[in-house]
């Protein structure tokens, strides 16, 4: 009787997550077919300076969230 449910939860979640991968890994825009490049997008995105600092920002605000989280709910 899970089976069923299983299977769209699984579709549901599975399906868009292969895509995004696949994606990733070529270079897809919105009406074209696209071709397969690689890690040539990561190596793209890694190179760039405003991706390098959105990533230092994001890796910031998420230990600083948790660990103001942790403070609180220990003082709690």
């Amino acid at each position: 009787m899970l089976a069923p449910m299983v299977l769209v939860v699984g579709g549901l979640i599975g399906y868009p997550l292969v895509l995004s991968i696949w994606f990733g890994f070529t270079d897809k825009a919105i009406g074209e077919a696209g071709t397969w490049i690689g890690l040539g997008n990561y190596v793209d995105s890694w190179n760039d300076p405003i991706f390098r600092r959105t990533l230092w920002n994001t890796f910031n605000y998420t230990v600083t969230a948790v660990l103001a989280k942790l403070l609180i709910g220990v003082a709690m």
